[in-house]
């Protein structure tokens, strides 16, 4: 754990002093072009960083709230697909279970039925996931108010 708080304040402090850049997808690159960690954003500096900085750093936690908010919509549509998914696949069940006159009745629910724990488990991941990434915007936002307060912008 220790390293990868090293490893996010040594990118902040390369986007500080203007040796990190950001690449056209949105990925931050040390000077050799090489593809860097995500910034921590709980590193962040204070104060007595120089303006010219803190603008940079604003302008990356903007692109990467901006992100994260299309990865919520994202994940928020999969969930509600899984979620139709799963209610069709109860009313599936629900069908074969009254039919009798099924030969392969059991084969067939058991697969329905193994469809529709694997849909509600996908579901139930798709809304963790959204909620890890709502927590994130708001350490985001939290540095960018800090930022803009401390006088970035």
């Amino acid at each position: 754990m220790a390293q990868s708080s090293n490893v996010s304040s040594s990118v902040v402090q390369g986007v500080v002093t203007g040796h990190v850049s950001e690449s056209p997808n949105g990925h931050l690159l040390n000077g050799n072009g090489v593809h860097l960690p995500n910034v921590n954003v709980a590193q962040l500096p204070d104060k007595h960083v120089p303006q010219s900085s803190r603008a940079r750093l604003l302008t990356v936690l903007y692109r990467e709230v901006s992100a994260d908010v299309s990865k919520v919509d994202q994940f928020h549509k999969l969930s509600r697909d899984h979620s139709r998914s799963v209610r069709r696949l109860a009313v599936s069940i629900a069908e074969f279970r009254d039919d009798e006159d099924l030969v392969d009745g059991d084969a067939i629910l058991g697969l329905l039925e193994s469809l529709h724990l694997d849909n509600l488990e996908k579901a139930v991941r798709c809304r963790l996931m959204m909620k890890e990434v709502k927590v994130k915007i708001a350490e985001k936002n939290i540095c960018i108010g800090r930022l803009r307060r401390n006088g970035a912008v």
